[in-house]
């Protein structure tokens, strides 16, 4: 079954947007793509965050950067539930994450486990 599904552009991650003036680009000329490694990882801890809710927390989170994600493209966060057990007295689950570019071709697949409250 599918987690969830969050669609963002990249100038959601630009640090500059939320100071810059009425009219000013979002990102400064010199950074081209803002989109880095670690904020496709936050997004997907974000994806599983968020469909856990207060029921949980994220045991182990993991990532593979493999593709491109342009600055003037949406990427989508999504997953899947792929096994759910019992250890130790603990209810986890393993959740199937990535990234898709505007293409639907996966940029950044990763993986979550997660414990439930």
């Amino acid at each position: 079954p599918s987690i969830a599904t969050s669609e963002m552009s990249f100038d959601d991650f630009d640090p500059f947007m939320r100071w810059r003036e009425p009219g000013e680009p979002t990102r400064p000329a010199r950074a081209p793509c803002r989109f880095a490694n670690t904020e496709r990882l936050a997004s997907l801890g974000e994806l599983v965050s968020n469909w856990l809710g207060h029921n949980g927390r994220i045991q182990k989170i993991s990532c593979q950067y493999r593709g491109m994600d342009m600055p003037d493209q949406p990427i989508r966060c999504r997953g899947t539930v792929k096994r759910k057990w019992e250890e130790g007295g603990k209810k986890l689950a393993q959740v199937e994450i990535w990234t898709e570019d505007a293409q639907d071709k996966k940029t950044t697949p990763g993986e979550a486990v997660v414990v439930f409250a």
